[in-house]
């Protein structure tokens, strides 16, 4: 993946598109401290699970930018966002989601199932998920 995002940086900068690459840069030196951090090189999972995170931190941003009512951060958040969207599978949510879970959890065994429990399950069965959405979804289930 930091291989796909040099070259992306490379072909916004000779389209002159400073805000992907800038926005292209933040993302690798992500993946690069997380290699750091890890001793090694990150694996696919793994590269797109920082993205994943580099993309949650921009929408909490968006999310305080929206309440102080500064509009053009709120775009600058959202567009960061849109770029990194890119490099990562499209996440199952909404509706999608909610009958995923249904369905998987009318697999398991219901008089032993815990939140935490079902939240591993879902997210080893389910694979890329909105983690926020998830707990949300299974708290009203087992509730």
């Amino acid at each position: 993946m930091q291989e796909q995002i040099r070259a992306e940086i490379k072909t916004s900068l000779l389209a002159g598109d400073r805000f992907r690459s800038d926005t292209l840069k933040m993302a690798l030196t992500a993946l690069q401290y997380a290699g750091i951090a890890k001793g090694s090189d990150l694996s696919s999972e793994e590269c797109i699970a920082v993205i994943q995170k580099e993309i949650k931190k921009r929408k909490e941003a968006a999310e305080m930018y929206r309440s102080a009512e500064s509009a053009e951060r709120v775009q600058k958040e959202l567009d960061e966002i849109e770029i990194l969207n890119i490099f990562v599978p499209t996440l199952l949510d909404g509706e999608e989601l909610k009958v995923a879970v249904e369905a998987h959890l009318a697999t398991l065994d219901a008089s032993s199932l815990t939140f935490p429990i079902a939240m591993k399950s879902c997210v080893d069965a389910l694979g890329n998920v909105d983690k926020g959405q998830l707990a949300g979804i299974l708290k009203a289930k087992l509730s």
